[in-house]
Parts: C-alpha cells; sequence; structure tokens
C-alpha cells in the first residue's frame, strides 16, 4: 500500500511540475523581471487609467502593451480580470506586458 501511495504521489508531482511549465513558457521578447504583477480590476472609461490590486495606476496612448501572441498590441486588449506584468515610475505605467492567467512570478522559461 505504501508503494502504490508513493507511486501515485510521484506521478501528481510530475503531472504538476510539468504543467507549470507549460503555464510559464513567455515569448522570447518578454523580460525576466516585471517592476509590478498584478490582475486588473478596472479599466478607466477612456482607457486613460487601470487599477491593478487595488492600486491607480495612469497610462497613456504613449504606453506600449504586448501580447502573448504579438509583439504589439493597443491598450484595448486590457480588460478587468487580465493578468499583467508591467514597468512603472510612481503612479505612471510605461510598459504592459499580458501574462497566462495561472502565471506565477519569476518562473519564466
Amino acid at each position: 500500500m505504501k508503494r502504490r501511495f508513493s507511486k501515485l504521489w510521484l506521478f501528481f508531482c510530475l503531472l504538476g511540475s510539468a504543467s507549470l511549465g507549460v503555464a510559464q513558457n513567455l515569448p522570447s521578447y518578454y523580460p525576466a523581471d516585471f517592476d509590478n504583477i498584478g490582475v486588473v480590476d478596472a479599466v478607466g472609461t477612456r482607457g486613460e487609467s487601470l487599477v491593478v490590486g487595488d492600486v491607480f495606476y495612469n497610462v497613456s496612448s504613449e504606453t506600449q502593451v504586448h501580447g502573448l501572441r504579438s509583439r504589439k498590441v493597443t491598450l484595448g486588449w486590457i480588460k478587468p480580470g487580465s493578468r499583467i506584468g508591467f514597468t512603472q515610475q510612481g503612479d505612471y505605467i510605461f510598459e504592459i506586458w499580458l501574462l497566462p492567467g495561472d502565471y506565477a512570478a519569476g518562473n519564466k522559461e
């Protein structure tokens, strides 16, 4: 019984680590680290602001946005519930990378 449990436990550990690896596979144009990572709570009515993790940030038409399948996308791709990584200075976001919903920080492969 103990041997059977050990094999089953090993199977689920390997399965879990394999799925984690797939989820973390980001495009080569994504940085290794972000200033911040979070889930978008709200988008300003004219796309001039984002609330991420209950924190207000300003964005502009100059803010660069990167998608998982396209190096350059528009701010219109950012929706409430989107997981993003971004670079910032104060309350201004300079660059945004859309992330998979199950992305865990520090695990880019």
